[in-house]
Order: structure tokens, then C-alpha cells, then sequence
């Protein structure tokens, strides 16, 4: 209970319009905690708590890159081709598909 409402604010709840942005936003989601949780570690290392569940949220990330990537091509420069080539700037980028 951090969180001190302003006034009537609400924060606003994220909701994909199709399985792309959804799976795009489960990414967006755990590989932000991953990457706060990495930032808490940097001042705290010795928090064994916080090691493993940095660990679990970076095994759930890996697998959400892995199935968006599965079906809609690579999302990071660095990933993995299928068919041997360099085919990252062959797929349309996620902001240019209307459904977003």
C-alpha cells in the first residue's frame, strides 16, 4: 500500500485489442519487473528473496519473447532467425499494424 491516490485518480488498466498486443504486453510487463528488480539488486546483491524471484521473472520473459517470436517473427535485434538469414528488419514493426 505505497500507493497514495491523487485527488479521483485512477491509473489506467492496459487492454490489448488481439493475441499480438497481448502477448506483447505480457513481454513489455514481466521484462519491466525483471529490470527492477535488477536495479533493487544492484543496491541490495545479498537479498536471496529478490536473486530468485529476479530469476523466475527472467525465465517467464524469456518464454513470452519466445512465443511472441514463435508467431509473429523477431522482437530484438539479437534473436534467433529461422531460416538462417538476417530477416529482423523483414517483419513489420508492432506499432504499424492497425489492431495495436
Amino acid at each position: 500500500n505505497l500507493y497514495n491516490q491523487y485527488k479521483s485518480y485512477r491509473p489506467t488498466r492496459l487492454s490489448p485489442n488481439n493475441e499480438q498486443a497481448e502477448l506483447l504486453l505480457n513481454v513489455d510487463q514481466t521484462t519491466f519487473a525483471a529490470h527492477e528488480l535488477k536495479l533493487y539488486l544492484d543496491v541490495y546483491p545479498n537479498d536471496t528473496n529478490m536473486i530468485n524471484l529476479y530469476n523466475e521473472y527472467q525465465k517467464i520473459a524469456s518464454e513470452q519473447i519466445k512465443a511472441y517470436e514463435r508467431k509473429y517473427g523477431p522482437l530484438l535485434a539479437d534473436s534467433p532467425s529461422a531460416n538462417n538469414s538476417f530477416s529482423w528488419e523483414a517483419y513489420s514493426w508492432p506499432w504499424e499494424t492497425e489492431e495495436m
